[in-house]
């Protein structure tokens, strides 16, 4: 990835009645767009733009760059400094490739529940050839589009040899996420942040893999737990399948983060893979699909029910998956419907460590006494589904409001 560029030789204003925001850029030839209830366009800044308080989006464009950083907040009685930082365009394109006539070298991850960190590797598939590093297409570096993100999608699918949706044993559809490289958590000045979610920090994950397009259902499970002979905790989520007029595909809840590694387990010797839980870096990376904002579609919760089930449209119970729409990568329910267990061990201190610093692949702790879950909970009003809201429990956990996906 190129080194990103500090902007430091434009000095533009952006003013609000109770404050302004500074913005630093190196490029005098910039065109800047300030979009607030529609959109400014700034070619000249010669006295300082009144904006209101609140999350703003800016774009900055140049000769052969675009910018990596858009957001910023601006809070009554504040003032702050905003620095863009501006990356070369990346031009996703497909080059003429010649597969490589030595077999795939496979390195799957650990079956470990927790394994240490910059030790995980990725299981893609055993067909995939190897290419050379030369031709290895671009890392997708947030902030992109859902056009940007399909395109991505099929370059590294290409590169890889290998389909951008795959069906598994169980019926399951897993989409191929490319790597890349996005901000995580949330930002100091969102209202709606929990000390948890800070600080906001970037994380770069180095290899694709697939995720699963929707939480695991009840179907799958029920072919696990048939099939293993497995009955740890029977006696709360077993009671999702004595309703016959139950859909089979609604998401599996009431499962703990043990019950969930059991079935990765179960699932990667039924079919000589490697199957586990997505560490957080992973699943917000996923759930954002190249957006900066609080959730895959926007800033605020105006379009949440077209794509979650939550507490003004589930009707107080859960839907089959599936049935709203996706996020750019083609993921369902990331916001809403279930809780969605992590591999990580809690420790809310964690990222603090990543505040001046990119966290390559990061794996959580390597101990602790909780797991994470992010995602939403069908049934809670607020706004509980951001793609940054993380909560924690013990790992044998169970509850009506979660479930999981596998990677």
């Amino acid at each position: 990835m190129a080194a990103a560029l500090l902007l430091l030789g434009v000095i533009l204003y952006v003013s609000t009645n109770y404050g302004y925001v500074k913005i630093e850029l190196s490029d005098a030839t910039a065109q800047v767009d300030l979009k607030l209830d529609g959109t400014i366009d700034i070619t000249g800044l010669d006295r300082p733009l009144r904006v209101r308080a609140g999350e703003h989006y800016i774009d900055v464009t140049g000769d052969n760059f675009e910018t990596k950083c858009e957001y910023f907040s601006v809070k009554r009685g504040e003032e702050d400094l905003v620095r863009i930082s501006l990356v070369p365009k990346s031009t996703v394109e497909v080059a003429s490739k010649q597969p490589s006539a030595e077999p795939p070298v496979v390195d799957p991850a650990s079956d470990e529940p927790s394994p240490p960190p910059k030790t995980a590797t990725e299981h893609i598939s055993e067909a995939a050839p190897k290419k050379p590093i030369e031709d290895t297409p671009p890392l997708a570096i947030a902030p992109f589009d859902a056009e940007q993100a399909n395109q991505h999608q099929d370059v590294w699918a290409k590169h890889l040899g290998v389909p951008v949706e795959i069906t598994n044993s169980t019926g399951g559809k897993l989409v191929l996420i490319p790597p890349g490289e996005f901000l995580m958590g949330s930002k100091v000045l969102d209202p709606d942040a929990e000390d948890r979610e800070l600080p906001q920090h970037c994380v770069r994950i180095t290899k694709p893999f697939y995720l699963g397009t929707c939480e695991v259902t009840l179907r799958q499970f029920r072919q696990f737990f048939e099939d293993a002979g497995y009955t740890q905790g029977a006696d709360k989520w077993r009671k999702q399948f004595r309703d016959k007029d139950k859909s089979d595909d609604l998401p599996v809840a009431d499962v703990s983060s043990l019950d969930a590694t059991e079935f990765c387990k179960w699932l990667s010797a039924k079919e000589g893979k490697t199957y586990r839980l997505p560490t957080e870096a992973e699943w917000e990376y996923a759930c954002r699909a190249g957006t900066q904002t609080s959730f895959s579609f926007g800033l605020g919760e105006g379009a949440l029910g077209q794509y979650a089930w939550y507490g003004r449209n589930a009707g107080g119970a859960t839907h089959p998956v599936g049935q709203k729409k996706p996020n750019p990568w083609g993921l369902y329910d990331m916001h809403g419907s279930v809780y969605e267990w992590c591999q990580d061990w809690a420790d809310e201190d964690y990222y603090d460590q990543f505040k001046s610093e990119v966290a390559v692949d990061p794996a959580g702790p390597e101990h602790g006494a909780c797991r994470m879950f992010p995602g939403g909970p069908w049934f809670e009003v607020g706004l509980g589904w951001r793609a940054a809201s993380r909560s924690l429990h013990r790992p044998g956990h169970r509850s009506l409001f979660l479930g999981f996906r596998f990677r």
